[in-house]
């Protein structure tokens, strides 16, 4: 399993406060002991059949109902929001025999996981390496990004299944193969997804400076996206070939699409 590769155990979990606020990250066992030795479960709210939810308007904070979180607050004037909760109820956590099975379970589903992956980056190895993907079927490559689109949106991956002779492998073309010039009339929420968030993904995890400096070489060249339009808002398609070209699609009327932005 993975965790004899060296990789560790989940040690933290995140707490929020009533408002949703992020509180802290703490061991399983202090989380058990400010909860007074159980994991409490919030409410969720519910509509009744027929029922419709009122408007919510920007800014309304969400308001916990009496006995939930750390303090309570009247509710708004307008009986229909926020709706009504359900009760709290305590986990039922298991006896140790059933965390000790379900444990097990988990690490023999991980190792599956872990399987597959390397199944599947090993085609693209042997078929794509470099490449933007590979077509499963017929095991050709192709390329759309021009940027290695495959290769770098699995460095975390590589990273966090233990996969660290590939891993090294990989960092190795981006630190050599991985140039920019060849990338023209492309997508910019594509490549700030896959290249620019691989790497600083496998940035974080491995402190490998090679690739914050392809991110930061990467970023500069695509500011010009937010200004080199009249939207002010950045261009959907992009050059990093220096030609500065920015074009939005043809399907939104020349508009930009916030949710192509990146």
């Amino acid at each position: 399993a993975a965790f004899a590769a060296g990789l560790p155990p989940p040690l933290a979990n995140l707490t929020f406060d009533a408002t949703g606020a992020r509180l802290s990250a703490m061991g399983c066992a202090g989380l058990s002991e400010r909860v007074g030795g159980r994991v409490p479960s919030y409410p969720i709210s519910s509509a009744g059949s027929g029922q419709r939810r009122a408007a919510a308007r920007i800014g309304d904070r969400y308001t916990p109902p009496v006995g939930v979180g750390a303090a309570s607050s009247p509710r708004p004037a307008n009986p229909a929001w926020p709706l009504e909760w359900l009760p709290a109820r305590e986990l039922h956590r298991g006896t140790p025999a059933e965390i000790n099975t379900s444990d097990a379970l988990a690490r023999v589903r991980l190792e599956h996981v872990r399987r597959v992956f390397g199944r599947a980056w090993g085609a693209y190895r042997r078929h794509a390496f470099g490449r933007d993907e590979i077509k499963p079927v017929t095991n050709h490559s192709h390329d759309w990004l021009h940027l290695g689109a495959t290769l770098v949106d699995c460095l975390d991956n590589l990273w966090l299944f233990g996969f660290k002779k590939e891993f090294e492998e990989a960092k190795e073309w981006v630190a050599t193969k991985l140039t920019f010039s060849q990338a023209r009339n492309i997508s910019m929420f594509e490549t700030v997804i896959r290249v620019l968030g691989g790497l600083l993904s496998a940035y974080e995890l491995s402190r490998e400076g090679v690739f914050l400096a392809k991110a930061e070489e990467l970023a500069e060249l695509m500011m010009y996206a937010f200004s080199n339009n009249a939207h002010g808002v950045p261009c959907t398609t992009i050059s990093l070939d220096g030609s500065r070209h920015c074009a939005f699609p043809d399907w939104t009327g020349g508009s930009a699409p916030f949710g192509r932005g990146g």
